[in-house]
């Protein structure tokens, strides 16, 4: 088994091998030329980051298999590949041909560690099938659930200026009160706020399946959950372009992602996490 012992070890190793290889085959199928000149090592690094990153929730929670597929694509192909998309928007960048015959490869990998992730990383109880998640969720949609998805919507994007204008500053508080005014003064910004509010729903949306059965303190469930949306959508990528990048510029794109990532995700689960002494209730889960 590659869930105890030595395979806890292994089972991210042999899904960052996983997440490689798709990608590899992929851009060798939509762009020879850049396959080429990818790095595998960084690929697969980035990879077994992704994978000791996935294996607390696929681990953790007592998934059926095709439903521990279905919420890990649902997940990591919102917060990675759809979250990158409007991040471009954000900052006005082409999605022109380039850009897809990178993505593409992207979301072919994280398919397959979310293919792979229950056969190399299954529970040992498998309970939790897409008709109790549903029932699960549909008790959480209510008014105030909404509210609450709309409130995490519009928190998104009062993090992203605070935490860029903070990290542009580098501890200069009159850089940090110029980056950010400067921010507040883009011609375009209501599209701006609109797109990073947008982007902060689909976050939470993709964590919601997740948190609706996920029975951890907040603090627990803070670290896990935002050390695997940190890692989708900020340090695997980049990491896997390590060899390509400006070091510094790189250093800055990671901190900046790690603080927005992990502050958000404690307010998801401040508003949709469910406390331990919360008992579920057996008549939502028999629907």
């Amino acid at each position: 088994m590659l869930s105890s012992g030595l395979g806890k070890y292994l089972a991210p190793t042999a899904l960052g091998a996983g997440y490689a290889m798709v990608k590899m085959l992929a851009l060798q199928a939509v762009d020879s030329e850049l396959a080429v000149v990818q790095d595998f090592t960084f690929q697969f690094l980035a990879g077994v980051l992704i994978g000791f990153a996935v294996r607390p929730v696929a681990r953790m929670l007592y998934w059926t298999p095709l439903t521990a597929t279905g919420v890990l694509a649902w997940l990591l192909l919102l917060v990675g590949p759809l979250g990158k998309l409007l991040e471009r928007l954000v900052w006005r960048l082409p999605l022109d041909e380039a850009y897809w015959i990178r993505m593409l490869p992207d979301t072919a990998a994280l398919i397959g560690v979310a293919v792979l992730a229950p056969l190399l990383i299954p529970s040992d109880v498998r309970q939790i099938h897409f008709r109790l998640l549903r029932g699960r969720m549909r008790y959480d949609c209510d008014r105030v659930g909404v509210l609450k998805l709309i409130g995490c919507g519009l928190g998104y994007p009062i993090l992203f200026v605070a935490i860029h204008a903070l990290i542009t500053g580098d501890g200069n508080w009159t850089v940090t009160l110029t980056a950010g005014q400067e921010f507040l003064q883009h011609p375009e910004l209501e599209t701006m706020a609109a797109l990073l509010a947008l982007h902060g729903i689909v976050i939470t949306v993709a964590l919601w399946p997740v948190l609706s059965v996920f029975l951890r303190g907040s603090m627990e469930l803070t670290a896990v959950l935002g050390s695997l949306v940190f890692v989708i959508a900020e340090f695997a990528p980049a990491f896997a372009n390590f060899d390509q990048l400006d070091p510094f510029l790189l250093m800055d794109q990671v901190l900046e992602g790690l603080l927005r990532m992990f502050l958000f995700t404690l307010l998801v689960v401040l508003c949709f996490g469910r406390r331990l002494e919360t008992p579920l209730q057996s008549g939502v889960f028999s629907r």
